[in-house]
């Protein structure tokens, strides 16, 4: 398929993440770059997004393994902002 670049031309900062960009400043260089691994099976995504699902409702329900490293990455954005907002 190619390669995929993914650019923010329009960031939004909200106050309570006010401290968090104050040291993301302090602590980076001129241009920050995070990087996602590669996707390599695209058939996982249906698993994703069955994880998601389960992660965003708080169901009971079984998650299904991952093993594409990019949906794996993905899944624990999701769990880690999950837990980021059950601290709050």
């Amino acid at each position: 398929m190619g390669n995929y670049y993914h650019f923010v031309s329009s960031l939004h900062i909200y106050e309570r993440n006010y401290k968090i960009m104050d040291n993301i400043y302090k602590h980076s260089k001129k241009e920050r770059k995070i990087m996602m691994p590669r996707m390599r099976i695209l058939s996982e995504i249906k698993r994703l997004q069955y994880n998601e699902e389960i992660i965003r409702t708080g169901s009971k329900r079984k998650m299904k393994n991952l093993k594409d490293q990019f949906c794996i990455w993905c899944q624990e954005q999701l769990m880690e902002k999950k837990h980021e907002g059950n601290n709050h």
